[in-house]
């Protein structure tokens, strides 16, 4: 790590900066808490007493606190940690990120700054990419990979040395070490996860690459295509040894098909080959239960904005306007 990142974390304008993001991400009832309160009601404060600690290596992160959050389909067991401990994390987040960015190839798409389903950019844009792909004279075969809990199988002794391979300045590295050795696999809820995610992703995405593979990757999700079955066969075989053999990871059972066969489903949309965008089935049925809520609809209306969805929002709104007429 350079010297100028060391001094990013130094700065307590940058952590005060912290404070003020992870209290953004509060919901109305959580910024109630008292733990949240007491940063909040003194800033310069606790940034004081807080520089002072990681500066004399005195800093030490509290326990996790899990619960599960349950989906239609499965539960995920999210881990949270004190909020000043979250906003150390949005500290060297700050630090973390553009190390990360450098790392990781333009067909990562999900999890960074500037990348997935709303870019704006058509390079980092997941929707855009899929489109040029399935248009695409190459594209006669697909495979679409998916590595089976993902998170849940991150090793973080794997993570830490893809992180060491990056960062070399002893300060930042204790930091990240005593937050991410908290837990065997990685944790679901820290700030930073999703970039320890995207690192520890990108040895399978350059190894692929390396091999010849045309690709889009969206965290655990992978899209494959080649001219060829054969061709197909051997990028599928690649990329499960080496996730086994190097990550520890696992693929689901998938198959390999012919691109006019049926429509291809990925990342919540349903893309057809002469170009046009929808949601879901699953993705039309959570936003219609979910379109009320104010910290939710808000994914869902960059997802609206990036595929055809008119028809979906007259009928939400028409039934929305007419659900009190008799």
């Amino acid at each position: 790590m350079r010297k100028s990142t060391r001094a990013y974390i130094y700065d307590s304008s940058n952590l005060t900066e912290a404070c003020h993001v992870s209290y953004r991400g509060k919901s109305q009832r959580q910024r109630q808490k008292a733990e949240v309160r007491v940063i909040m009601d003194d800033i310069p404060a606790f940034c004081e007493q807080t520089m002072a600690q990681i500066h004399s290596g005195t800093y030490h992160v509290g326990q996790y606190r899990h619960f599960p959050l349950r989906d239609r389909k499965k539960v995920r067991y999210i881990s949270v940690l004190p909020q000043s401990d979250r906003c150390v994390q949005n500290l060297y987040k700050g630090a973390f990120e553009p190390l990360v960015l450098r790392q990781v190839t333009d067909d990562m798409c999900a999890g960074l700054p500037g990348r997935g389903v709303t870019a704006r950019d058509p390079r980092w844009s997941v929707v855009t990419k899929m489109q040029r792909a399935i248009r695409s004279s190459q594209c006669v075969y697909i495979w679409q990979g998916d590595i089976s809990k993902y998170y849940d199988h991150i090793r973080n002794v794997i993570a830490m040395r893809y992180i060491e391979s990056i960062v070399h300045d002893p300060v930042p590295l204790a930091l990240f070490r005593d937050h991410l050795m908290q837990m065997r696999t990685l944790a679901i809820g820290d700030p930073w996860s999703h970039l320890v995610a995207s690192l520890y992703m990108t040895p399978l995405v350059r190894y692929l690459k390396q091999n010849g593979a045309n690709l889009i990757n969206f965290a655990d999700d992978f899209f494959c295509w080649a001219t060829t079955k054969e061709e197909l066969w051997r990028i599928r075989r690649l990329a499960q040894d080496f996730a086994i053999r190097t990550l520890r990871l696992h693929f689901k059972p998938s198959q390999i098909r012919r691109m006019d066969s049926a429509p291809v489903r990925f990342c919540g949309f349903v893309f057809y080959p002469n170009g046009k965008v929808f949601l879901t089935s699953d993705t039309k049925k959570r936003y219609v239960r979910t379109r009320h809520r104010s910290r939710s609809v808000a994914s869902y209306n960059g997802m609206l904005s990036v595929c055809n969805s008119r028809h979906l929002r007259y009928k939400v709104e028409y039934h929305d306007n007419n659900r009190h007429v008799a």
